[in-house]
């Protein structure tokens, strides 16, 4: 899973990004905290907000983490968060802490939490998705959308699901959770994202444009999503379109389509 805004992409396999390091997580269950109601206008803690020594210790439980040293790590991070107890990315860590030692329930609401404190936190959106995903599946991930309070939270939650559904071959289910996630907050670059994949895969090729320029025009540029641009206009036959994206995919992501 990722534990760093800084980072990117999340494997089937359950890797997990812990700023520059990569680490492999495993599953099972247990508990942590109540999670409060949080205003969406709540103003977002990040590491630049932190006391010098309390960001050292956030970056040296990175580093506990990546050599498998759990138990020094968790106890910097829980020391983090009795001083600030809304610094989302060590929420996100203790998720990763928790997975990768099978306690399943708490990593849940760690990485919950995290998108509480920070429901554009797309790291945390993902990683929470893709172990519900994993244990439960995408109703459980729509029900806790239902029953969230946050608008932007209700979206972020609706999005995991969808490619949750998705990469279970679950398309219908996936358009019904996405367009909800877009109803509830319109600005989510990855409902598009998920959006023009469900509408590729349904030969819907002018709308999964439609979707994908949306996602590059809020998000930039991604390889995934350059790579799905590019299939999309080679179904269209738009050999313009074909040669920007080729050009993208050469000069920003090693020429890989």
């Amino acid at each position: 899973m990722i534990l760093n805004q800084q980072n990117g992409t999340i494997f089937r396999t359950f890797r997990r990004y812990l700023g520059k390091s990569t680490i492999v997580v495993a599953l099972s269950g247990c508990s942590m905290v109540e999670i409060p109601f949080l205003s969406s206008n709540q103003e977002v803690i990040d590491i630049s907000m932190l006391s010098e020594a309390q960001q050292k210790h956030y970056e040296l439980s990175l580093h506990y983490i990546d050599s498998a040293h759990y138990d020094v790590a968790e106890t910097k991070l829980l020391s983090l968060v009795e001083e600030y107890p809304d610094f989302p990315d060590a929420y996100n860590a203790l998720g990763v802490i928790y997975e990768r030692r099978g306690r399943v329930t708490e990593s849940g609401k760690a990485f919950y939490r995290a998108i509480a404190l920070n429901p554009d936190y797309s790291i945390a959106v993902n990683n929470y998705g893709d172990l519900k995903c994993y244990v439960a599946g995408g109703e459980e991930i729509e029900q806790n959308a239902v029953e969230a309070r946050d608008r932007r939270v209700k979206s972020r939650l609706y999005t995991a699901a969808t490619k949750c559904y998705i990469s279970k071959n679950h398309f219908s289910k996936g358009r019904e959770a996405v367009e909800q996630a877009i109803k509830l907050d319109d600005r989510y670059a990855l409902s598009y994202l998920y959006l023009a994949k469900i509408q590729y895969h349904d030969q819907q090729y002018q709308d999964a444009k439609q979707s994908i320029n949306q996602f590059n025009d809020l998000n930039g540029y991604t390889k995934e999503s350059a790579q799905l641009g590019y299939s999309i206009n080679r179904s269209l036959k738009d050999q313009q379109e074909m040669t920007k994206y080729q050009h993208v995919l050469k000069t920003q992501f090693n020429g890989e389509i």
